[in-house]
C-alpha cells in the first residue's frame, strides 16, 4: 500500500540523487511512500515508510511550473499519476507544466506522452553535444 504525502525538505535529495534537479526557491514536491516496508531513513535518520516515487515542482511562474519525476516502482508511477496535476493546476491554480528530458532517456520520454505531455521543443544539443534535449508542455 502506498501513500502520498508532502516532501519534507530533508528528503528531498531523493529526488536529486535520481534526476539531478536543482533545488530552487520554491522548489516542493511529493512523495509515494510504501506503507509495507517501513526502515530508517538514510535522509532524515527517522524510522518511516520507504519512499518509492517522487514529483517535484519548480520554476514556478504566473501560469507555469516545471515537473521533476522520479519512480523506483511501476506502482508507484500509478499512485502519483493520480496526483501529478492536482497541486500545481488545481491548488496553485497554473495553467501549464512543462519537463525536459534528454532524448536518449527512451523510458522517461514514454512516461511523459504518457501522462499526456506533449513534445513541444527539441533543443538540439540541449543535454551535451549529440544529446539534444526534450520539452514536454501539459495544459491544464
Amino acid at each position: 500500500m502506498y501513500e502520498i504525502a508532502a516532501v519534507p525538505m530533508d528528503h528531498l535529495a531523493w529526488l536529486v540523487k535520481r534526476t539531478d534537479v536543482e533545488l530552487t526557491t520554491g522548489f516542493q514536491a511529493i512523495s509515494a511512500m510504501d506503507t509495507t516496508h517501513v526502515e530508517e531513513c538514510n535522509l532524515c535518520g527517522q524510522t518511516h515508510p520507504r519512499i518509492v516515487g517522487m514529483i517535484g515542482y519548480s520554476n514556478w511562474t504566473p501560469n507555469s511550473v516545471s515537473v521533476h519525476i522520479a519512480l523506483d516502482t511501476p506502482l508507484a508511477a500509478r499512485t502519483l499519476a493520480k496526483h501529478i496535476y492536482k497541486y500545481p493546476f488545481e491548488q496553485a491554480g497554473r495553467k501549464i507544466m512543462y519537463g525536459l528530458v534528454r532524448a536518449s532517456n527512451r523510458r522517461v520520454n514514454l512516461l511523459a506522452k504518457h501522462a499526456g505531455f506533449v513534445l513541444a521543443h527539441v533543443a538540439k544539443d540541449g543535454w551535451s553535444d549529440g544529446e539534444d534535449l526534450n520539452l514536454y508542455r501539459k495544459d491544464k
